[in-house]
């Protein structure tokens, strides 16, 4: 009887386990669609000495991806310029590339290089952090992006 009831209980054990990535993690269809940048944050020594800097999204320039439920995405760089100075053949830039999502991570790859952020969708907001450490310089970009309809 001890054996039968201790059985049962390792099996209702793992049973009732969740896996953290099902949580935590971003579905392919929350993520489909178009994603406009909206402020970018850096923290670490490349911000100074551990502090942190914030960037509202410029009003000369504007970023977007647009990611596709068959793993490819497109991203557009459109620098639009105030008057003084010209980006030249910089002025507007499409990339196709490709994206693995997996749980709260996403690498994204384009023109041959690949980048693997963590990844939060909330509602139509979207946060990227990458980690880098660069010649001694360790910092962490975020990057907030809005859901467009």
């Amino acid at each position: 009887m001890k054996k039968l009831i201790l059985g049962l209980a390792l099996a209702m054990a793992m049973f009732s386990c969740s896996d953290d990535d099902d949580d935590n993690g971003v579905s392919k269809s929350d993520l489909i669609g178009k994603w406009v940048l909206v402020s970018t944050e850096t923290e670490g020594s490349v911000a100074g000495e551990g502090g942190s800097t914030i960037e509202e999204a410029d009003a000369d320039y504007e970023e977007y991806y647009v990611f596709k439920d068959d793993n490819t995405l497109e991203a557009h760089y459109n620098y639009i310029g105030n008057g003084d100075y010209s980006y030249d053949e910089y002025d507007t830039q499409s990339i196709t590339g490709s994206y693995e999502l997996d749980g709260s991570k996403i690498v994204i790859t384009m023109d041959g290089d690949s980048f693997e952020y963590d990844i939060r969708i909330d509602g139509n907001e979207m946060t990227l952090t990458i980690e880098e450490d660069f010649m001694g310089i360790s910092f962490s970009q975020i990057e907030t992006y809005q859901k467009e309809n």
